[in-house]
């Protein structure tokens, strides 16, 4: 089986070559080099970035920002926040037997914006719930 042995000039225009032997994340944690080309590279930096970040923020957008204040006036706040809730349980039933968790979740998250008056508190909680349980499934 014959062996390929990258050109000079593909390593060193590569990034994954340039990192340093080891990266500080802060005072407590330092990687190393190959361990953080790895993370980047099976995608879990846009994996986390997407399920802690991003999809926090669109959807308490969506179900905080606009479907919750529209129908709190129509149907009253409570029901405004167990429709919300269940339209948020439904459209996360890929999660199964846990749909009712969610759905307490979304409780929480509605009771949040409807006390703050904005989406600051919910996308917080919502980012802390998705990157507890996001460590917790990359652990498993």
């Amino acid at each position: 089986m014959a062996t390929y042995e990258w050109p000079q000039t593909v390593k060193g225009n590569n990034i994954l070559w340039k990192l340093p032997n080891n990266i500080r994340l802060n005072d407590n944690i330092i990687v190393r080099e190959d361990e953080f080309a790895v993370f980047l590279r099976d995608g879990k930096a846009l994996l986390i970035l997407t399920l802690v970040i991003v999809g926090p923020i669109a959807e308490e957008v969506l179900f905080r920002g606009v479907i919750l204040p529209r129908l709190s006036p129509l149907l009253g706040a409570g029901v405004a926040t167990v429709l919300t809730s269940g339209l948020f349980a439904v459209l996360h039933l890929q999660y199964g037997f846990g749909a009712h968790v969610v759905f307490l979740y979304g409780l929480m998250l509605s009771w949040a914006r409807l006390r703050t008056g904005g989406l600051s508190a919910p996308i917080v909680m919502h980012m802390v719930i998705n990157a507890l349980a996001t460590l917790s499934a990359m652990r498993s």
